[in-house]
């Protein structure tokens, strides 16, 4: 993702710590966090509540799922414990 010839960081960044992702992973893993932040309505990327997302969005990620509708379901789905 360019922005104005700078690299934008990825929103999940702060939070893969340990873990190593190829770029497709990273690329679905970043419209699934968006996809959520988004059905949460949360726009402060800062909120606590967007960390959560982000951790648990690695934590499915890091079991082997790539779909980024996927991801968003289970993370969602863990979140409020209502099925997918």
């Amino acid at each position: 993702m360019i922005l104005r010839g700078r690299r934008r960081p990825l929103p999940l960044s702060p939070y893969l710590e340990k873990h190593s992702f190829d770029p497709d992973a990273l690329q679905a893993m970043t419209r699934a966090f968006d996809k959520a932040c988004q059905q949460l309505q949360l726009k402060d990327r800062t909120d606590r509540l967007c960390e959560l997302v982000a951790r648990k969005i690695i934590e499915v990620a890091a079991t082997g799922e790539r779909d980024p509708d996927r991801l968003c379901a289970k993370v969602l789905s863990d979140l409020t414990g209502q099925t997918a």
